[in-house]
């Protein structure tokens, strides 16, 4: 790669956030997609007469999903037929939690999502905590899924109780990887929730599987907070077993309905996500562009 680079800004307020982030951190020149809506409702992209030839693209898929897949799709074939090198940076991947084919005949959104985009030119890709691992697969050239939860833990350092206050906790055995990363930046230990069964009422209880939360302060961490419903519920649980407080921290906030109320009348005292999407009132967003900026500190040097 030549000496030559440039930050594109994608459609939407997202993308432009983490276009300028990067555009200042590297000290590169940042263009902007020109995009309209016709009076049918079809979208418009124009480019921007960009001098590099080599471009590190931000599109963000925060919602309208199809309408912002569209435009990348539409700025991806347009980028490649002009002859630009690309990198592909997607903060939320959105489809990525349809991963495989979990009933028979579903289709595999993320795994179309990562061809077309591959198939479109883009060389490499790069996106925030992918739903699972397996999935960049699916796109044959060099995927990347950035952690953010050292960072997140630095940043919330001066947010939460002291690390010897905290057990840090994962919703389910399958996000306990999360946990200890986070965990491990924070200086704090962690367990998983496991989820029982009581044979005769048929109610479900969720508590930690080793250590005891009495007396102190709880973070439960995953990637996507949805409707909220599983944290709200561990939140009530880990409160009545004599958890001092609780916290949520998770990369992507969905929030999908009354998601943040929900999570507040379950007891949780704080929830910090990522900027990946729309902020929401009562919730704390972490900016996470310096961390994507650190990924590509070599464009600097080249600078």
């Amino acid at each position: 790669m030549d000496r030559n680079i440039a930050v594109l800004a994608g459609t939407g307020e997202i993308s432009l956030s983490y276009a300028r982030g990067l555009s200042n951190a590297l000290g590169l020149e940042m263009y902007s997609v020109e995009s309209k809506v016709f009076p049918d409702g079809e979208s418009y992209i124009r480019l921007p007469e960009i001098k590099e030839g080599n471009v590190i693209y931000i599109q963000n898929l925060d919602p309208p999903q199809d309408k912002r897949i569209w435009e990348m799709l539409l700025s991806l074939d347009k980028l490649r037929s002009t002859g630009y090198h690309v990198i592909l940076v997607t903060p939320y991947l959105a489809y990525s939690r349809q991963d495989k084919e979990f009933l028979k005949g579903e289709a595999i959104s993320v795994a179309l999502l990562l061809q077309l985009i591959r198939s479109l030119g883009a060389y490499e890709f790069y996106t925030i905590e992918v739903h699972q691992m397996n999935s960049l697969k699916f796109f044959t050239g060099r995927a990347l899924s950035l952690d953010p939860y050292p960072y997140m833990a630095g940043v919330l350092s001066d947010k939460l109780p002291h690390p010897s206050e905290v057990l840090v906790l994962s919703p389910d055995i399958g996000a306990i990887d999360r946990a200890r990363r986070f965990a491990d930046a924070f200086g704090s230990e962690f367990d998983y929730i496991v989820k029982r069964r009581d044979r005769f009422t048929g109610e479900i209880y969720m508590e930690p599987k080793g250590i005891p939360v009495r007396g102190r302060s709880v973070v439960i961490v995953d990637d996507i907070i949805s409707t909220g419903g599983t944290v709200a519920k561990a939140a009530r649980m880990l409160l009545e077993q004599g958890a001092y407080n609780v916290y949520a921290v998770a990369t992507h906030g969905v929030f999908a309905g009354n998601a943040v109320e929900k999570l507040k009348s379950g007891g949780i005292k704080g929830i910090y996500v990522g900027d990946t999407l729309p902020g929401r009132d009562g919730v704390v967003q972490v900016e996470l562009h310096p961390m994507v900026a650190r990924e590509f500190s070599w464009a600097k040097e080249l600078s």
